[in-house]
């Protein structure tokens, strides 16, 4: 009730995050009570920020059939200058979600005329489809490995490294698949 009563004027223009690094990380029902309870008052989609080990860690099929995820996965204690990002390293897979929104690289981000660490996150997306999101556009929906499967024997996800490129972008695991 808290977070909807300072959430309220942003509507339409702000997109609720639930940070879930709670104590009890696995009560994977409380965190999908919390987002659709805003989503419900709100109207909005909330999406869900949380660490790449609990991403794979517990079970979020049912959070990721209707929320996005945005997920932290530093690969460095190093500082990170001007949002150079050849030192971030490359995604690893993720369970459940069909692909991250967003992905926070680095909390030691450095920028000129700013004192101390930044945290340094890469959208994957542009402006628009930001704003769409704040308008709440429904997460996609994430086709079962069998589904995919088919696909693939019937030659619509192409052949060799580039069929297993193409499945790990989308966030499937070829040698699975």
């Amino acid at each position: 009730e808290w977070f909807l009563r300072i959430f309220h004027p942003y509507i339409g223009k702000a997109i609720p995050m639930l940070d879930w690094e709670a104590q009890e990380i696995g009560n994977v029902t409380w965190a999908r009570e919390w987002l659709e309870e805003v989503y419900r008052q709100s109207g909005v989609r909330p999406w869900i920020y949380m660490s790449e080990s609990v991403v794979n860690a517990y079970d979020w099929s049912e959070v990721a059939r209707d929320y996005r995820l945005w997920m932290a996965l530093y690969r460095s204690e190093e500082e990170a200058f001007d949002y150079d990002m050849r030192n971030a390293g490359t995604l690893v897979q993720v369970r459940h979600w069909h692909r991250i929104t967003c992905w926070q690289w680095t909390s030691h981000g450095r920028l000129e005329g700013w004192e101390g660490n930044l945290d340094f996150d890469r959208f994957y997306g542009d402006r628009r489809t930001w704003e769409r999101y704040e308008q709440n556009e429904p997460a996609p929906v994430r086709k079962s490995d069998e589904q995919v499967a088919d696909e693939v024997i019937a030659g619509r996800w192409g052949e060799g490294e580039e069929r297993d490129r193409r499945l790990r972008m989308e966030g499937y695991d070829p040698k699975k698949i």
